[in-house]
């Protein structure tokens, strides 16, 4: 790694009442700051968020918060926005897993954020194109990663360090932060259709007919997009490797 790295870059997560920013709001967020020539993790920021709306079971489903935990409880994200907006600094780049989400729902909630983003997602599907799936808990185990986790997956914090411990990884084998934003730019080649009838299924064993389809929809994800039109051209991602068969003893 270069020995320009800047540090520490700060790796936001959040969890929302649902997916879509224009009417979904923020129920949690933590910040924390990776610091890669001390090779550590700072705690930055974390907070419930009283969205001001009810929360779905749904969603509640997922990282196991209700409406009752943050209704008149925690802060508002105006109140805690003051806080946030510290944090940004144009020198500093922020990282997230799927950046546009998190970002998208900083935006909606009118927070500012000058810095530069790196997508873990992105570099991971550039990195590892074969693995089944590039989630930042598969992706934990799959590469062994030192997270120092705390509490559920899927709350801010945990899924925080999980992100910025497969930050520094990543950092490691591109070689420099601006490796990892340029690769962030980059639309990535997948081996494998992460969603729909054929999730799991390699794009060059997807049927001529199911390509034909795909290449007409309006895909949100932009690496699904540019693997299909890659796809229809005959362009596919590496294969992935053959798997050692385990033996079973008796």
């Amino acid at each position: 790694m270069s020995a320009t790295t800047p540090a520490p870059i700060r790796v936001v997560d959040i969890e929302t009442t649902g997916l879509d920013p224009a009417v979904d709001r923020i129920v949690e967020i933590a910040a924390v700051g990776v610091d890669f020539e001390a090779r550590c993790y700072t705690k930055l920021f974390h907070s419930l968020i009283d969205p001001g709306i009810p929360i779905p079971p749904e969603a509640s489903a997922v990282h196991h918060i209700t409406t009752a935990m943050v209704a008149g409880k925690a802060p508002t994200i105006d109140q805690v926005r003051p806080v946030l907006q510290r944090l940004a600094d144009p020198a500093i780049p922020f990282a997230a897993h799927n950046a546009a989400f998190d970002r998208s729902f900083l935006e909606a909630a009118a927070c500012t954020w000058i810095p530069p983003w790196i997508c873990t997602l992105r570099v991971a599907r550039h990195l590892w194109p074969d693995v089944p799936s590039h989630s930042n808990q598969a992706l934990r185990y799959r590469l062994n990663l030192n997270a120092h986790g705390d509490g559920l997956p899927h709350r801010a914090m945990s899924d925080a360090l999980v992100t910025a411990a497969l930050l520094v990884r990543q950092a490691e084998i591109a070689g420099s932060i601006r490796r990892l934003l340029e690769l962030t730019d980059e639309p990535a080649l997948l081996a494998r259709i992460p969603l729909g009838k054929h999730c799991g299924s390699l794009f060059r064993d997807l049927p001529p007919d199911y390509l034909s389809w795909a290449a007409r929809q309006p895909w949100d994800d932009p690496d699904i997009a540019h693997t299909i039109r890659a796809a229809v051209r005959g362009r596919f991602a590496p294969a992935p490797e053959p798997q050692p068969q385990q033996r079973h003893t008796p």
